[in-house]
């Protein structure tokens, strides 16, 4: 996957960086996974048939955030 275009919302540059998800035992990049979780936090950590990285833009100029989650071969 290539960055993203200009900013929608200012024309500004994209940066790319990541969405940190904060555990008591240090942090891991956010993921998406398939369909509804299951329920308590130990129940969406196993949930999801399928699971991609979630990669992350931010607008140099207004902040803005443009995610992405490609498959493992994109």
């Amino acid at each position: 996957m290539h960055q993203p275009g200009d900013c929608p919302k200012c024309g500004g540059q994209f940066s790319e960086g990541y969405v940190a998800d904060h555990l008591l035992i240090g942090s891991v990049v956010s993921t998406w996974s398939e369909g509804a979780p299951a329920g308590l936090l130990a129940d969406i950590a196993r949930g999801g048939a399928e699971r991609h990285r979630i990669r992350t833009w931010r607008c140099t100029g207004c902040g803005y955030l443009e995610s992405y989650a490609p498959s493992a071969r994109a």
